[in-house]
């Protein structure tokens, strides 16, 4: 059902013109098709996402893209691939950081990390993963954010285990 409303969402939106609405469109279905194995229908979706995000057209487009994109290679077990869309994505919600730090934003920049974090793990890179554990988790305790800093301490405790250490 997801994938019906998704399309509805980008048919509507690209009749209107509407261009964060498209953005969500396309990002919604880059998730929904590698949810259920369309791996070849996701990398299509992230092509039109990557279409949008070089128009200049919104100023998330871009940062959706790069976040999608390392999502989709992380999907697919390709973490080297995955990791520079990721620290990309990062990077631009640093920038935007600096104009209009939001709620949704920093929440953003600490799942940002997290995931950035998260990549840095499955490669084998304790301490990179510990040090972008650690910035989400003051991130999101910063934000009271419960969901984040459980996630943020259960990926720190793992980072510890892999390190051995243990004090």
């Amino acid at each position: 059902m997801q994938k019906v409303y998704l399309s509805q969402l980008i048919v509507l939106a690209d009749k209107l013109r509407a261009i964060e609405p498209l953005d969500i469109g396309y990002s919604g279905m880059v998730l929904a098709e590698l949810q259920t194995g369309h791996v070849d229908s996701a990398k299509t979706y992230l092509s039109l996402l990557k279409k949008l995000s070089d128009s200049n057209a919104c100023s998330v487009c871009a940062t959706n893209y790069y976040s999608f994109a390392g999502l989709f290679y992380k999907n697919q077990g390709n973490y080297r691939a995955a990791l520079p869309y990721m620290i990309e994505s990062l990077n631009l919600d640093i920038a935007r950081m600096k104009e209009n730090p939001t709620i949704n934003l920093r929440t953003s920049l600490a799942g940002n990390y997290l995931n950035i974090g998260n990549t840095f793990n499955s490669l084998g890179e304790y301490r990179n993963s510990l040090q972008n554990h650690l910035k989400a988790l003051q991130l999101f305790e910063e934000l009271d954010n419960k969901r984040g800093i459980s996630f943020s301490y259960q990926a720190v405790g793992t980072d510890f285990l892999m390190l051995a250490q243990f004090r």
